[in-house]
């Protein structure tokens, strides 16, 4: 999914514009553990609203604004787009955070489960993305942050699903 024409697309626009993001949550987590994604959570790091304008217009040009309103956590804002090219294979979240830092992200989790990261490695062949865990207690589901008992039920499912082990 990453590789998608539209994902790198964005990616670029990020850079060029000089916002700081970060790829991290299920996604990494999914390929890390050999599972397909379900989607792409993109947190942006402290963006202006020119950065924000141009984020909106790359998802009226590539995708459907699927959803545009608040995101639970200590994020503060969310948008999510499912890209045209194949919209039932890709969606892509993109959360707008205040945060400047990547570690502010992952910190702010509500399950160690998430905190996997997408980094870019560069070698003869180009960029690639690894997966990392960036947690502590991997392979062990511990909880970070308060969240809703549906969101706890999910994240028990994923863990089991994944063969993690509990230190609730």
């Amino acid at each position: 999914m990453i590789n998608k024409p539209e994902v790198q697309q964005l990616l670029q626009l990020l850079d060029n514009m000089k916002v700081g993001y970060v790829i991290a949550g299920g996604y990494p987590r999914d390929i890390h553990h050999g599972v397909k994604p379900n989607d792409l959570d993109i947190f942006l790091l402290a963006p202006d609203q020119r950065q924000i304008d141009a984020v909106y217009l790359w998802g009226e040009v590539n995708g459907t604004v699927l959803n545009d309103g608040e995101y639970e956590a200590d994020f503060s804002d969310f948008l999510s787009f499912k890209v045209l090219s194949d919209p039932k294979e890709l969606k892509v979240n993109i959360i707008l955070t205040r945060y400047t830092w990547p570690e502010q992200v992952w910190y702010n989790f509500d399950y160690n489960i998430n905190q996997y990261v997408l980094k870019p490695v560069i070698d003869c062949d180009g960029v690639k993305w690894v997966s990392q865990f960036v947690g502590t207690h991997e392979k062990e589901l511990t909880d970070l942050n308060p969240c809703n008992v549906e969101r706890q039920m999910k994240m028990y499912e994923k863990a089991k699903q994944l063969g993690w082990t509990f230190r609730i």
